[in-house]
């Protein structure tokens, strides 16, 4: 399936109703999620909705290979023949980038990263597109990482349990909210070669236990880099403080990074407060 409007996937998954407690939901097919602590309800997540459903956050796998450097191929693990007819390829390891929150025209930018690591690799490698669950509310895309990382871990087993496909040759890129959303894939699915998280996101991930963020357990590997680091729970824009990984950088106190003025107005965001305003700051994303 080549690249076009029309050759984005759409999914429907019907959601079950939430049980009669009202802490948990479940999806057909990637599960059951939890909104009761340590998900939500803690001082860290004072309050938090249930993920949004399959079809809304309508997570996507976009396949580049050398093959097809320009164009992407969609792949799905509920369209089985999706990846037989791709240029998805056993022998080949596979890197997985995944972006943040409210991604917009840096997208294009993630989807560069790839086309240059195809220069130098010849690999898998697949643009975890989320932009749907990425475009609401901070609040809501925080929970909605955990149905991207639920989707993913869904195709690995697909892989693994069908071609063959070992986990060990997996290598997940996570920008900002990817990063987390990656540590959840690692989290559902062992055996992850490697998981880099590029600024994980500090805001509603400050000091909470590792099953809610990324962590070293989430892969055999796992390095940061934390160019824009935080310190409160409610400082949006900023990465998270704490080491997240069995190597953390922090380059130039992963802080301020040269070229990159810490003043400088980004994009208006939803705020957690759910008010949408001028934020500052600077991150490690592809823009720089």
């Amino acid at each position: 399936m080549s690249q076009s409007e029309s050759g984005e996937e759409t999914n429907n998954y019907s959601a079950i109703h939430p049980h009669a407690t009202g802490s948990e939901i479940c999806y057909n097919r990637v599960g059951c999620f939890e909104n009761a602590p340590p998900w939500g309800g803690t001082l860290q997540r004072p309050v938090l909705d249930f993920p949004e459903p399959p079809d809304i956050v309508n997570t996507a796998f976009h396949l580049y290979t050398r093959e097809s450097p320009v164009y992407f191929q969609v792949i799905s693990a509920v369209n089985p023949s999706t990846i037989r007819v791709s240029n998805f390829r056993t022998n080949r390891i596979t890197r997985f980038i995944i972006h943040g929150y409210f991604v917009g025209d840096d997208y294009e930018q993630i989807v560069d990263m790839c086309r240059f690591i195809l220069q130098k690799e010849d690999i898998n490698c697949i643009v975890v597109n989320w932009k749907a669950g990425a475009a609401n509310l901070y609040t809501q895309a925080v929970q909605n990482i955990r149905i991207v990382g639920a989707e993913l871990a869904y195709l690995l087993e697909y892989l693994e349990r069908n071609c063959g496909y070992s986990p060990s040759n997996v290598h997940i890129i996570g920008h900002s909210l990817g990063a987390h959303a990656g540590g959840e894939a690692g989290r559902r699915k062992p055996g992850l070669s490697r998981i880099t998280g590029l600024d994980p996101a500090g805001p509603l991930f400050h000091h909470t236990p590792p099953q809610v963020r990324l962590d070293p357990s989430d892969a055999k590997f796992v390095d940061v880099i934390h160019t824009n680091i935080g310190r409160l729970f409610f400082e949006l824009g900023d990465g998270i403080i704490e080491p997240c990984g069995h190597l953390d950088f922090y380059p130039n106190g992963g802080e301020i990074m040269p070229g990159c003025q810490k003043e400088r107005l980004v994009p208006k965001q939803w705020g957690i407060d759910g008010v949408m305003r001028d934020q500052t700051g600077c991150a490690a994303s592809p823009k720089g």
